[in-house]
C-alpha cells in the first residue's frame, strides 16, 4: 500500500506539470486547497463524531446509574418506612423497669440467705450441757423432743418462706432478662434506622453527582451535535465550489483535469486503506498490551 500510495503522488505530479495554462494553474491550486481544507474538515467531523459517541455512551452510564440508585433509594426508604412504623417501647423506662427489677432480686436474695442461716442454725443439734445456754432450764428427755418439735415446725415455716422467695427470684430473674432483651431489641432498631439513614445519605450525594454529570453529559452532545451540523455544512459548501471549479478546470480544451482527479481519488482511497491498517495494527498493539498487563497482573496476584 505505501508503495501504491507512492506511486499516485508521483503520478499525481507528473500530470499536474502538463498543465500549461496559468488560469488552469490557479484553479487547480485553488481546487488542492480546497481538497486540503475539506480533508481537514472531514478529520475533523470524524474525530467529533468519535467524541459523541463517547458522550452518548457516557450519557447512558449516567441514566443507567440514576436510575439504579434510585431503585436502591425506594428500597431503603420502604425498608425505613417498615422500621418506623414497628411498635418501640420506651427505652428509659425499660431501663428504669430493670433498675427496680434488680433492686427487688437483691433485697429477695438478701432475705432468702437470712431464711438459709436460719434454717442452718435450727438444724444443729442441741448441746451435751445438761443446762441449756438460752433458756437455763436443765436439758432433759422431755425438753429435748419439745425443742425437737418446735425446730422442725418453724424449719417447715422457713421452707415454705424460702420456696415462696426463690419462686420470686426466678420470675424477677426472667423478667430481667426479657427487659434486657427488649433494650437489645430497641438498640438493634435504633441501628438499623441509623444504618439506613447513613445508606440513604450516600446514595442521596451519588445522585446529585450522577445527575450533574448527565446535566454535563446532555449539553457536551447537544455542543457536538451542533459542532457535526456545522462541519457538514461547511463540508458541502467546500464540495460545490470545488465543484465549480473543476467544471471550469474539465472545460478546458486539451486537459488532462480528469486523469488528475480520477489519480487524486485514487490517492485518497489508497491513503484511507493504509490509515484503517494502521489503525487496526495500534489497537491490536493496545489489545495485545493490556492482555500482557492482565496476565502480569494475575501472575503477581498469584505469587
Amino acid at each position: 500500500l505505501e508503495i501504491s500510495v507512492l506511486s499516485f503522488k508521483k503520478e499525481l505530479e507528473i500530470l499536474e506539470k502538463t498543465i500549461v495554462n496559468n488560469n488552469d494553474q490557479e484553479i487547480l491550486n485553488k481546487i488542492k486547497s480546497l481538497e486540503e481544507a475539506k480533508t481537514s474538515r472531514i478529520t475533523s467531523l470524524n474525530k467529533n463524531k468519535q467524541i459523541l459517541l463517547d458522550k452518548k455512551e457516557n450519557q447512558a452510564k449516567f441514566i443507567k446509574s440514576l436510575e439504579d440508585l434510585q431503585l436502591k433509594k425506594n428500597n431503603l426508604e420502604k425498608e425505613q418506612s417498615k422500621l418506623i412504623a414497628e411498635p418501640v417501647e420506651n427505652k428509659e423506662k425499660i431501663k428504669e423497669n430493670l433498675e427496680k427489677q434488680r433492686e427487688k432480686e437483691l433485697q429477695i436474695t438478701k432475705s432468702i440467705a437470712v431464711t438459709q442461716s436460719k434454717i442452718k442454725t435450727l438444724q444443729q443439734p442441741l448441746p451435751q450441757d445438761k443446762v441449756c445456754s438460752q433458756c437455763k432450764q436443765e436439758i432433759t428427755d422431755e425438753y429435748k423432743s419439745q425443742h425437737l418439735t418446735n425446730c422442725q415446725q418453724q424449719i417447715v415455716l422457713l421452707k415454705e418462706s424460702l420456696n415462696e422467695d426463690e419462686s420470686k427470684l426466678n420470675k424477677i430473674k426472667e423478667k430481667c432478662t426479657e427487659l434486657k432483651n427488649t433494650l437489645v431489641k430497641i438498640g438493634e432498631h435504633s441501628s438499623k434506622l441509623l444504618q439506613i439513614q447513613n445508606k440513604l445519605s450516600i446514595i442521596n450525594n451519588e445522585i446529585v453527582s450522577s445527575d450533574n454529570g448527565l446535566k454535563q453529559s446532555k449539553k457536551d452532545v447537544e455542543f457536538f451535535e451542533s459542532e457535526i451540523k456545522t462541519s457538514q455544512s461547511k463540508i458541502e459548501a467546500l464540495i460545490s465550489e470545488q465543484e465549480t471549479y473543476k467544471k471550469s478546470i474539465s472545460d478546458s480544451p486539451d486537459s488532462n483535469f480528469s486523469k488528475i482527479e480520477q489519480t487524486r481519488q485514487n490517492l485518497l482511497i489508497e491513503e484511507e486503506k493504509l490509515s484503517n491498517i494502521i489503525n487496526v495494527l495500534n489497537n491490536g498493539n493496545t489489545s495485545i498490551a493490556i492482555v500482557k498487563n492482565k496476565i502480569l497482573t494475575a501472575k503477581e496476584n498469584i505469587v
